[in-house]
């Protein structure tokens, strides 16, 4: 009972500030807590973090919500961590690309990482990097395409072979073509206590304006 609190308190949090509902913030919730294996005291830093995405990028929580599932059951297998994922997320809905197409990509860019192509193991090889979970797990997501974007130096044609799918490298090139934008975000996500409280605040007080315009109006 005191865990389906702790997530309700913080899914009431994040729904209004975030544009949803509460059914989808603490279905998300509990997928993250389920894939990351997080206990029910991290759901509030959980939804602050959600928020924090929706802040960088161009995403609303209701969104991420609907998607998360696509992704966070490979991304934690693999090694990715929660705050790498959300950044990477971010910084591809600024770039443009659609939501469903964001955690979509991720999750084949994610998989040509830990299971590469013989092709992607070919052109890693040749340009000098480690392409597979281990190197997620010794080096972090952030870190493989750090190398990735060294190695590349922006070379399509490899990034494709290595990447292997067009929803890939277009979650990925976003990343690799502003690596400092990326690591900002990333660093974004350590800072987020109280995220969710501030925009259920932020949100209550736009609607009591809207209201009192409203009546001013009639």
């Amino acid at each position: 009972t005191a865990d389906i609190t702790q997530v309700m308190e913080a899914g009431v949090k994040g729904a209004k500030g975030g544009f949803s509902d509460l059914g989808t913030i603490t279905d998300a919730t509990t997928t993250i807590m389920n894939a990351f294996h997080k206990g029910a005291d991290q759901a509030n830093k959980i939804v602050d973090q959600m928020i924090q995405t929706q802040n960088d990028g161009k995403i609303v929580a209701r969104e991420y919500g609907h998607q998360i599932g696509v992704v966070a059951s490979g991304a934690a297998s693999a090694g990715v961590s929660l705050e790498e994922l959300n950044a990477a997320v971010g910084i591809a809905t600024v770039a443009g690309v659609q939501v469903s197409s964001t955690f979509t990509g991720l999750r084949q860019a994610i998989s040509a990482i830990v299971s590469p192509s013989e092709q992607a193991k070919k052109v890693a090889k040749e340009l000098g990097i480690e392409f597979s979970q281990n190197a997620i797990k010794s080096k972090g997501f952030a870190g493989v395409l750090k190398d990735v974007a060294d190695a590349t130096k922006g070379n399509a044609d490899q990034i494709t072979k290595l990447f292997g799918s067009v929803e890939a490298k277009a979650v990925i090139d976003p990343i690799l073509n502003d690596l400092p934008k990326y690591n900002q975000f990333l660093e974004n996500q350590t800072k987020i206590a109280g995220q969710a409280a501030a925009a259920n605040e932020k949100v209550t007080k736009g609607l009591k304006e809207q209201q009192g315009a409203l009546a001013n109006v009639m």
